[in-house]
Parts: C-alpha cells; structure tokens; sequence
C-alpha cells in the first residue's frame, strides 16, 4: 500500500513538473545561450508535421556562421513549407535574415538545409519553418 502511494506521488509529480515547463518538442529545437530557441515552427501546421533532429554549426575561416539544419516531415503526405535562418549578434539583435526557401518533404522525408551568414560577428541564430504562402 505504502509502495503504491509513493508510486502514485511521484507520477503525479513527474506529470506536474512536464506541465509546468510547457515545451513541446516538435516546435522548439536546440536552445541557445539566451533560453531561444534554435528551430521555431510558426504554424499548426509545421508543428505538427515537421521537426528538426539536428542542426549543425560551423564558424568558417573568414569568420562567418554557416548552419545545417536537418529537417523531418513526421507525416504520411507530402508537405510543402518555407525555411529561413536569421542570424543574431551576441546580444540576441537581429543582424541579418536569409529569404524564405521552398522545400517540398516526402511522406516520412528528411532533407538538410544550409544557411550561411553574410558577414562576420553572428553568435546566434533562429531557423524558421511555416507553411507555404
């Protein structure tokens, strides 16, 4: 009996504790030194269907941030969606922001997605995905 209700307890616990911190995985990535998130999602949809199991960052010789982001589609249809990157400065200001690319995923589909910033000086960044406008 006593086992039971110490089980009881901590589940209990485990579950408030889940609730209480409100992340979900399909919609926030890798997070950052400042808590932002590195992958958003900005719509039902895209949360739903896409996530991302990796994302890569390579500082290049000349001082540049390129990122690769691996990009999964969760769902059994085809989903056509935009992806950018905007990158920060180590403040968390807005330094410069890719254009949207298309990308089309297959049913169960992973594709790798490169974003390379124009100029030296970027800390941080934020990969976007939202359904096709």
């Amino acid at each position: 009996m006593k086992q039971t209700f110490t089980l009881i307890c901590a589940s209990i616990l485990t579950l408030w504790l889940i609730a209480c911190t409100g992340v979900s995985s399909s919609s926030v990535g890798y997070n950052n030194q400042n808590g932002r998130p590195k992958f958003v999602t900005q719509d039902p949809l895209t949360k739903e269907a896409i996530i991302s199991p990796g994302i890569q960052e390579t500082v290049l010789p000349d001082g540049r941030l390129m990122v690769k982001a691996n990009v999964r589609n969760r769902l059994n249809k085809r989903v056509h969606v935009q992806i950018n990157c905007v990158f920060h400065d180590a403040q968390g200001f807005k330094l410069e922001e890719t254009p949207y690319e298309s990308l089309i995923l297959t049913e169960n589909g992973q594709e790798t997605v490169s974003f390379t910033s124009l100029r030296e000086g970027v800390k941080d960044y934020v990969v976007q995905i939202r359904q096709l406008r």
